[in-house]
């Protein structure tokens, strides 16, 4: 078990590392000809903290390329590095508000065995940075099984002060259009915390981020007693002897309902389900409300987890409750963007076949089974809808075609008798 687990890791850290390795022969091939020249010079972000980038045209030939060839002076970063597509010396870690002179010798070699023309230089003006700290999810979700933490995001904030308030669960409703998000509001608007909610922690919690680099930081809230219990809470957070006009604000909840929602041309389905076990939760009310937090629509989820709606204009928030746990949705946010992710293997259609059989291999005289199913891009089965098939021998001369109709259930089947002397593969 331990070798085939260190295989499949040892494999995958092969992929990944494949994936970004920089094709030599095929970059020549790609700028072979290309005109070889310093296209830019300026500051620019590297693991989230300020540098410097010279940008070439041409990918820089590594093995060629000298420390004095590309230099920087002015401040603390006095060495580079180099992009994955070696389009860019780097120097890392530049400190802000700071002055620069980037030089550029004309020995700087590329892959295709150019050199520069003539050297070049240029003084840069680092940006100021001043600092700052943010929560980093919006309506943060902590589950029985998941760890308790609260994520910021710190810019040269070495720690915080964390007022937690507890929310009663009837005036969740109420605070839909106010501070049932992030951000920043003013003193009157978090002030209004203590009368919707109970001040139960308050704390002061250490950050420790690298200098001038932006840091994502999880804040741990597995020992504060008084955050144990499920619910809804605001986290409001303040800089140690730093006193403004407005300040920063998240609303999270501890919670084992997890909401899935699919929206459709007049209606929208709403599942519930237990984030710690991945199971359906039924019976948990499923309330919509308007902007204002009135209830307008309300249900229960069944066996399946799910509840229908139909979709009228001003649904704004819905609400899940069950025993002590509850869940908020916005329902006037954009849906889940997948367009960034490689998780389809097939193009887009109206129509989608999902074939199957006993086996995938048949001998001359057997019979071939294939079952189908179909669903329209919504998953959604369609009623009645003919499937069009050929069957073609190895050779790719056609045998058969016709139609296939489906059950009642939406279920399409196909048999077919080789014969004694049929072709066969290779």
């Amino acid at each position: 078990m331990f070798r085939a687990t260190l295989t499949l890791m040892i494999s995958l850290l092969l992929l990944v590392n494949s994936a970004f390795a920089f094709d030599l022969e095929k970059a020549k091939k790609d700028y072979n000809g290309a005109h070889f020249s310093v296209a830019s010079m300026k500051e620019v972000l590297y693991e989230n903290a300020p540098a410097i980038a010279v940008s070439f045209t041409v990918p820089v030939d590594k093995e060629g390329l000298e420390e004095h060839h590309v230099t920087l002076s002015g401040g603390t970063s006095d060495h580079w590095v180099i992009n994955e597509d070696r389009t860019k010396v780097i120097f890392p870690f530049v400190t802000p508000d700071a002055e620069y002179t980037v030089r550029v010798s004309n020995a700087v070699p590329d892959i295709t065995g150019q050199t520069l023309e003539f050297p070049e230089s240029q003084t840069i003006k680092t940006a100021a940075l001043s600092p700052s700290v943010t929560f980093t999810s919006s309506a943060h979700i902590i589950s029985s099984s998941s760890p308790k933490r609260l994520p910021v995001t710190t810019l040269n904030v070495d720690e915080v002060t964390l007022d937690f308030f507890r929310i009663d669960t009837k005036n969740i409703p109420g605070m839909v259009g106010g501070l049932l998000r992030n951000g920043t509001d003013s003193y009157y608007q978090v002030d209004s915390l203590k009368q919707i909610g109970k001040l139960v922690h308050t704390g002061r919690f250490q950050l420790n981020p690298r200098k001038n680099q932006r840091t994502d930081y999880n804040i741990d809230l597995t020992k504060i007693k008084a955050l144990k219990a499920p619910g809804a809470y605001v986290a409001v957070m303040t800089q140690p002897g730093s006193y403004q006009y407005e300040y920063e604000h998240a609303f999270f909840m501890q919670t084992d309902i997890g909401i899935h929602l699919r929206r459709y041309e007049k209606s929208f389905d709403v599942y519930t389900q237990n984030i710690a076990t991945g199971k359906p939760m039924d019976h948990v009310r499923v309330d919509i409300t308007d902007e204002k937090g009135k209830i307008i629509d309300t249900g229960e989820s069944d066996e399946l987890g799910r509840i229908s709606f139909h979709a009228k204009p001003g649904q704004h928030h819905l609400l899940a409750t069950f025993k002590d746990q509850l869940s908020v949705l916005p329902l006037n946010r954009d849906a889940l963007d997948l367009s960034g992710l490689k998780n389809a293997v097939t193009p887009h259609s109206e129509y989608q076949i999902y074939p199957w059989g006993p086996r995938q291999l048949y001998r001359p005289g057997e019979k071939i089974e294939v079952n189908m199913l179909v669903r329209d891009f919504d998953g959604k089965l369609p009623a009645g809808l003919p499937l069009g098939y050929s069957l073609y021998k190895p050779d790719g001369s056609k045998v058969s075609s016709g139609q296939l109709q489906p059950t009642e259930t939406g279920f399409y089947r196909f048999d077919h008798v080789t014969s004694a002397s049929s072709q066969t593969g290779s």
